[in-house]
């Protein structure tokens, strides 16, 4: 299935294509960047398997990025000063969390 294709039958708009490298008997569908929250990115598998299993723009600028849910909604992001139930975890020394908004 997917695993042997790797979404190379994918165009680059997410389309099929026909491409006798596909063995899937279903449609393939692009798979999401894990870092999707922030950069919304949508690719065929192979683009993550090439990029540290990222997109290209965050393997290349953000890198893996931690989420988090916020811990309250009385607990605003320290940039935005909105609450927002979904957070960045920062990778400085502390425990900052910016919201993905």
């Amino acid at each position: 299935g997917r695993d042997k294709c790797r979404g190379v039958c994918l165009g680059g708009e997410g389309q099929q294509l026909d491409d006798p490298v596909c063995t899937n008997t279903k449609r393939c569908t692009a798979a999401r960047c894990p870092n999707f929250p922030v950069c919304g990115d949508e690719a065929p598998q192979w683009v993550f398997d090439c990029n540290g299993g990222r997109c290209i723009n965050c393997n290349m600028v953000l890198g893996p990025l931690t989420f988090l849910e916020a811990s309250s909604a009385d607990d605003p992001c320290p940039v935005c000063l909105e609450a927002a139930p979904l957070r960045v975890q920062m990778t400085c020394a502390g425990r900052h969390n910016v919201c993905v908004a």
